[in-house]
């Protein structure tokens, strides 16, 4: 009895010490609110977002600084980052991943072999892309973070662009080697705004518009209802159907509202060349069939 006794006492200390050092006082997490990389004279330059939480108020306001890192990969760039804080660099509440736009192949396999491998991010983590992320983070001038701000943004467009969802990042670590994928291109004009998408495909790398990058979630089956713009006019977009036959791509498309259209012909010609356009990027030649019809 006195044997088991001493056991169990071992236990409770060796249990009780390990807990103990895995806990973090609150004045010493640093709550990452957006991250994001950039490309800098062949390194990374990586930018942290974070909350303050010993000056954060209760008014829905919050002290918010940026730092940086620099390192020849994500590894060392977080290290970099690391050193600039006192205390512990809180990853897994960080709900926007921003890529720089010229990011390489090399680079971004760097970077999602680091989420990967990184326990204390979330693979909820969204992507997106921009021309800057440094920029994109410091053009947040309000006591609102911009990492929050930026998701917010992306559920909230979701019926009104159709293409905010992008491809998640698990979605992105289990594709093909060159299978497509595509994220959310924001940039900042006075406030976060989603204007078109990047898209990855093997080592080709591109940017589209609006227009494009709907018409791309299209062409992939991808796209929620929601409103496109061709030229003056602006209607609803709700299905489509796509299929290729006798080596012709037939699309049949299906709007709301066709009676606000201006002239049907033009709009048809409009949005046929904008498909032709983006087929070209991929290097698709084959001939266009596109049919367009209001719902019933």
């Amino acid at each position: 009895m006195k044997k088991i006794l001493i056991c169990l006492i071992c236990f409770l200390i060796l249990t009780g010490c390990r807990s103990g050092s895995d806990y973090i006082e609150p004045e010493s997490r640093i709550i990452v609110s957006a991250l994001g990389v950039d490309s800098l004279d062949e390194n990374i330059l990586l930018t942290a977002e974070y909350i303050n939480i010993n000056t954060t108020n209760n008014d829905d306001s919050y002290k918010i600084k940026i730092i940086t890192g620099l390192g020849k990969n994500m590894q060392t760039a977080v290290s970099d980052l690391e050193t600039k804080i006192d205390g512990k660099l809180m990853l897994s509440q960080c709900p926007i991943l921003i890529l720089n736009t010229s990011l390489d192949k090399v680079t971004l396999n760097n970077i999602y072999g680091y989420v990967i491998s990184e326990e204390n991010i979330s693979l909820s983590i969204r992507p997106i892309s921009s021309e800057s992320a440094y920029n994109l983070i410091n053009a947040n001038k309000d006591n609102k973070p911009s990492g929050y701000q930026i998701m917010s943004l992306l559920r909230f467009s979701e019926n009104s662009l159709g293409i905010t969802k992008g491809d998640s990042l698990v979605k992105i670590l289990n594709r093909e080697l060159n299978d497509l994928y595509k994220i959310p291109f924001v940039e900042h004009n006075g406030t976060y705004q989603v204007s078109g998408c990047n898209y990855f495909k093997g080592g080709i790398l591109g940017k589209l518009d609006l227009l494009e990058a709907q018409i791309l979630y299209m062409l992939s089956e991808e796209l929620l209802p929601c409103k496109i713009s061709v030229g003056s006019d602006s209607v609803n977009f709700k299905k489509c159907k796509i299929k290729e036959e006798n080596n012709i791509l037939s699309v049949k498309v299906t709007l709301k509202n066709m009676e606000k259209i201006n002239s049907f012909e033009t709009f048809k010609n409009g949005f046929e060349s904008a498909i032709v356009t983006v087929l070209n990027k991929f290097g698709y030649t084959k001939p266009l069939k596109l049919r367009i019809v209001g719902e019933a």
